[in-house]
This record gives C-alpha cells, structure tokens and sequence, in this order.
C-alpha cells in the first residue's frame, strides 16, 4: 500500500525552480535515500513534505489523504518527522526537554508521558545526563538529540537529512542494540546526502 506520494511536485522561488515535477511514491516500511549534487532540491524537496514551505504546483499524498497545503503541525500529528542538516537545540531547555518538545507538540502528551517516551528514547541513543543544559553536549550528543525529538513524535513517516554521516538513515552505528520495541522499527524512512 502507498504511504507516501507526490505528484509533479514543484517549487518556485522567484525566477529559480528548485524542485521540478517530482512524482514518486513510497510503500509502508519502505526505506528511500534521495542523492544529488548541492542545489538540486533535495532540501525543499523535505520542506515540501514535511510541510515548512508549499508547492507552487503539484500534490501530495498521505495514507490517501491530500496534505498538500496541510500545515507542518497538522502533518506532523499525522506520523511526518524530519530532523535538519543545521540543529539549533532549544537554548532555554535541557537535553530531556529538548527531546520531550516532540512528544508534547505533535503528540498532545502530558509532560509526566512526554519524559517517559524521552527518557527511553535517549537511552536507546546512548544519551546520559539528561538534565544537562545543551551547551553542555558534544555535537554527536546533539545529533543524537534531534533524532530523539523527532522519534519523540511517534512518526510513521521521517526524514533524516545528514543527520548521521557514514551511518544508516535509520540507526546510527553508535546506538545500541535495538529492542523488539526499537523506535527504529516500524514506519517509512527516507534520507537526502549530496554527492
């Protein structure tokens, strides 16, 4: 069954066409990487989905639900994640709050569940101290943090871009073993790297 789909995708930013007719469609459990050179889209191309910026033309699907003009927050209740090339953790907040933003904004969960799911989140990451302030972290530390929020949302569809270099888009070599109930199990994953 289709999970994800778009069809003749397309973003304009002025007189530049960033993402051109992109059609493509991805499968339950599917696993994609999108790869090309700097500039060709593959950015906007998650922006799209992800729903931080809208398509110029084209549409896009979801478990058969038009979401193209459906609002991040909307999407991300749905089961979207994505992570960023560029992190910036949430200056105010520790290494656990950081991680339990993404439970309680798309999930709706209360505060004493939000730091249940982020503290198993982060121990399945090999992240300790987690009442530390986030300018205490290591940059593995804080890469390993905005994998936890955005698993921290329970995403049935996610978007690793460049998160873990020389790594798999959905477990980094450091992590430890998984479970049976691994948040890397499950859902739709996809990645962009730029050749």
């Amino acid at each position: 069954m289709t999970k994800l789909s778009t069809e003749g995708l397309t973003r304009r930013f002025l007189g530049l066409v960033a993402v051109n007719d992109v059609s493509f469609s991805m499968a339950e459990g599917e696993i994609l990487g999108i790869i090309g050179p700097n500039g060709a889209g593959k950015t906007t191309f998650i922006n799209l989905v992800s729903g931080i910026v809208m398509p110029s033309a084209g549409r896009i699907e979801y478990k058969g639900k038009d979401i193209t003009y459906a609002p991040a927050h909307e999407r991300a209740r749905m089961g979207i994640a994505r992570t960023y090339q560029l992190i910036h953790p949430l200056e105010n907040l520790t290494l656990i709050e950081n991680v339990m933003v993404g439970s309680i904004f798309a999930r709706g969960n209360g505060l004493k569940e939000a730091r249940r799911k982020a503290e198993a989140l982060c121990a399945e990451l090999g992240l300790s101290g987690l009442d530390r302030d986030t300018t205490r972290l290591t940059i593995l530390e804080i890469k390993k943090m905005e994998i936890a929020r955005a698993l921290a949302t329970s995403p049935r569809s996610s978007s690793w871009t460049r998160s873990w270099p020389a790594s798999t888009p959905t477990r980094p070599r450091t992590s430890s073993r998984p479970s049976r109930r691994s948040p890397w199990s499950g859902g739709s994953r996809w990645a962009s790297w730029s050749t």
